[in-house]
């Protein structure tokens, strides 16, 4: 009999460690990239206890089709091994400040039984003379139109790749790596960054697999390195810094 014991949804806290909760998924919707046929980037879902606490869970990319063959709207779970961080923004989909990241390490142990009840739905209704205020301020994703020209522009570069100078905090590595907090990659997950900004810590880890879906790049600067701009005059990309002009 697993001793562990179940925390209720209703004492989750953001960036606090929770060994087990009991839920039923009650509803799983998907993101999927703008402009392709069903090519999915993360999993969001509704959990509810049986205390009728609703919380919202979801998975980054990486993980999306681990954690989508795992899980199914209406079935009841123990789950463990998750992540809990701080809902960002104001689209909540419902009255908990908790959010629950599911990774590829979570563990889904299905409940054949649920001797109390458990609602299937949980809704988080919003006023909706709230809705107003919000109409123009939903940022949507969008392709990048600009990624052809851009790939033509330099496709046929004759300059080399220029490897830049390391900064100061490399520079002094060997004082890092003797007086910065070791942690783990779990202990990390826990961390709140609101509370640990200008923290530096030391993580040691081997590299398991490159996420080699979608391209690791954007139009930048030669001399800044800054993100440049499409000139609506020209066509051309260009960046103005007052550094580099």
């Amino acid at each position: 009999m697993d001793p562990t014991e179940v925390t209720p949804i209703v004492q989750l806290r953001p960036y606090t460690k929770a060994d087990k909760i009991g839920v039923r998924v009650c509803r799983i919707w998907k993101s999927s990239v703008p402009g392709t046929v069903k090519k999915y980037v993360n999993l969001h879902c509704i959990l509810v206890d049986e205390m009728n606490h609703a919380v919202e869970a979801f998975t980054k990319d990486i993980d999306y089709e681990v954690i989508a063959s795992k899980i199914e709207a209406g079935s009841s779970y123990e789950i463990m091994n998750f992540r809990t961080i701080k809902i960002r923004g104001q689209d909540k989909v419902v009255a908990h400040e908790t959010q629950i990241m599911l990774t590829a390490t979570t563990l889904f142990k299905k409940l054949s039984n649920v001797f109390l009840p458990i609602s299937r739905h949980n809704f988080f209704l919003q006023d909706y003379n709230s809705l107003y205020p919000r109409l123009n301020k939903v940022d949507i994703l969008t392709d990048i139109p600009e990624l052809n020209s851009y790939r033509s522009v330099f496709s046929n570069s004759k300059n080399l790749v220029k490897i830049l100078p390391p900064s100061s905090s490399q520079l002094n590595e060997a004082k890092v790596l003797r007086t910065t907090r070791r942690v783990t990659i779990d202990e990390l997950a826990f961390l709140d960054p609101d509370l640990h900004k200008d923290d530096t810590f030391l993580c040691k880890a081997s590299v398991k697999r490159f996420d080699t879906r979608y391209n690791w790049w954007y139009s930048a600067c030669p001399n800044c390195v800054k993100q440049m701009q499409k000139d609506s005059n020209t066509l051309d990309f260009l960046f103005f810094v007052t550094e580099c002009n």
